[in-house]
């Protein structure tokens, strides 16, 4: 039980829609580990039990949970998820500076295992965000982030970056006049 990969199943579990089974998944850690947590072990579990609590809609619970999660090794890899748990209860400023941190974050062996995942989608959210905040400049160097890490992404995504390629036309046309 002890090798049994309950907290890598219960993300994969909650992005499904699973949640019944995601909930087994952090209660079998539970039992399994009862008594023997690591520090790593709790703050591993906070984090699928983020991810839990996003898909169940609980934001500002998950933004609790991703706090606490925070790993030791990787220091910035949680904040594109807390980011998002900020970004979705309302919490604009907070989800820009957690956007910001970890895209900011120097890439040598800090982010390796995360950028894959959320890099170019969080340069794409935080453009959003400071667009909609009226601030253009730092819009605009986010989007053109999004779109030369994407600019060859499969077709299926191309209308991703196509749509950010009209935003920053836009953007430039209007600061133009």
């Amino acid at each position: 039980p002890l090798d049994r990969p309950y907290l890598a199943a219960a993300p994969v579990y909650a992005m499904m829609g699973r949640l019944d089974k995601a909930k087994a998944m952090i209660a079998g850690f539970d039992s399994a580990h009862k008594g023997m947590r690591r520090y790593a072990d709790a703050e591993t579990r906070a984090a699928a039990m983020g991810d839990l609590l996003m898909a169940q809609g609980r934001y500002k619970d998950a933004v609790s949970e991703y706090t606490r999660a925070e790993l030791p090794i990787c220091g910035v890899c949680g904040f594109p998820a807390l980011a998002r748990a900020h970004d979705l209860a309302g919490n604009a400023d907070s989800a820009i500076a957690y956007f910001t941190r970890y895209v900011e974050t120097p890439t040598q062996l800090v982010r390796g295992f995360a950028d894959p995942w959320y890099l170019a989608g969080s340069h794409k959210r935080l453009g959003e965000l400071l667009e909609a905040k009226g601030d253009l400049k730092g819009a605009v160097a986010h989007y053109e982030k999004f779109v030369e890490l994407w600019k060859n992404a499969d077709p299926e995504l191309q209308p991703k970056v196509a749509e950010v390629r009209k935003r920053l036309d836009r953007i430039r046309a209007n600061e133009a006049k």
